[in-house]
């Protein structure tokens, strides 16, 4: 894709296994950026962005980075496996693809083509983690949980 799409910025944020091979592959790429990761910085690091890509290709838990994506406004492109699924609904919050490189592109360039779209999920994707992970919801819950078990002791 970065070989078609000059107009395309790319960021790539983590200290992952792949980290040494893709700054030799695309270091060189004026369009590609690379940032260590640091939790604390995590939601700037994807404000301002358009779409936000968790690609893991094995299985996965509650990704706290497609969270973040969502809730700093990106539409995101996520692969089926795990518990993205739980988080991610296709075609309403965002987009789900096979865990492979041809499907990773089909979903990106349908994002990066269609603003509408694109749009759409990004705010529906704000909308699910502010209405299902917000800190309020997430205290309430919580508490009414541990009163319930307090009422049963």
């Amino acid at each position: 894709m970065n070989s078609e799409r000059k107009d395309i910025d790319f960021y790539i944020a983590g200290e992952g296994p792949y980290k040494k091979q893709l700054e030799l592959d695309f270091g060189e790429c004026d369009n590609v950026y690379f940032s260590t990761f640091r939790p604390e910085g995590s939601l700037d690091f994807h404000k301002n962005k358009d779409i936000a890509i968790v690609c893991s290709i094995g299985s996965e838990g509650t990704s706290l980075s497609l969270l973040e994506g969502m809730a700093a406004g990106c539409a995101v492109v996520s692969t089926n496996v795990g518990g993205l699924t739980n988080i991610v609904i296709d075609q309403h919050n965002g987009l789900l693809c096979e865990p492979n490189a041809d499907s990773l592109y089909g979903a990106l360039i349908s994002l990066i083509d269609d603003e509408i779209k694109r749009k759409k999920l990004a705010l529906n994707a704000y909308n699910t983690v502010n209405d299902s992970f917000n800190i309020t919801k997430w205290r309430r819950e919580w508490s009414d949980m541990l009163l319930f078990v307090e009422n049963k002791s």
